[in-house]
């Protein structure tokens, strides 16, 4: 049977809040819900949408945007006693810079870059994740789709989700991001910043590249999980999240 691609929770100031539970893994085994969202930027987030968060069971925020980003629009959650609160930069030097520095050729090379050169950051994350065995976590980055798509990629593979339904979970946030990747094209324009196209879409085959690369060069989950320092509990406790 097709499985459902994730759809957006209901928020006025975030666009693609989304559930990792909405799958199955390879075995049939749903995944469970209220563990793990991924989503886009949590500034402009209202009370409502707060208290929609806080009843979902959302414990703790880990936010990958850079300084400059974290700065310039401050987490709606950064302050919430209720909520812990993390900031983990993943391509700090890009995001700070203001995209001013050498480009990737494509998303999938920035991709492989991450799961390459940011193992001590993906560390620090599961790192955090398990000091939550039962809360929600909600892990994101600006639009939701890269770096928060490469962590998601590397917690359904955990859970045994098949490639397709990842690549597809992937491919999706172009969809619900449209109207903000518009607004950024409009004022990147204004500011003369020149980004390169690809970097506001998720075409599938991008995923599909950095799945190709996670496969040949780690072959599983729990081999990249361990090469980064996670320990077999810490594994046990991320996959006990993800699938009882």
């Amino acid at each position: 049977m097709q499985q459902e691609i994730a759809k957006p929770l209901n928020l006025k100031g975030a666009h693609n809040v989304r559930d990792l539970g909405t799958y199955e893994n390879k075995s049939h085994q749903p995944l469970r819900r209220h563990q793990f969202l991924r989503a886009d930027s949590l500034h402009q987030l209202d009370e409502k949408d707060k208290e929609t968060l806080l009843s979902y069971g959302v414990k703790a925020v880990i936010d990958l945007r850079s300084r400059m980003e974290r700065e310039k629009a401050p987490c709606a959650l950064e302050q919430d006693e209720k909520v812990d609160y993390y900031n983990i930069p993943m391509l700090d030097e890009m995001n700070s810079s203001g995209f001013q520095g050498k480009m990737p050729e494509s998303m999938g090379a920035l991709y492989v870059q991450l799961l390459e050169h940011s193992k001590r950051e993906y560390a620090h994350i599961f790192h955090t994740m398990c000091r939550y065995p039962e809360g929600c976590v909600l892990f994101n980055c600006t639009a939701g789709k890269d770096r928060t798509g490469v962590t998601a990629m590397l917690l359904l593979k955990l859970a045994g989700v098949e490639d397709d339904i990842i690549v597809k979970d992937y491919s999706v946030s172009e969809q619900y991001m449209k109207e903000v990747f518009d607004r950024q094209r409009e004022q990147m324009k204004q500011y003369g910043v020149e980004i390169p196209e690809y970097m506001l879409k998720s075409p599938q085959e991008e995923m599909q590249k950095t799945l190709a690369f996670f496969q040949q060069k780690y072959g599983t989950a729990e081999q990249y999980f361990t090469n980064i320092g996670m320990t077999e509990d810490e594994i046990g406790i991320l996959k006990r999240k993800l699938c009882a």
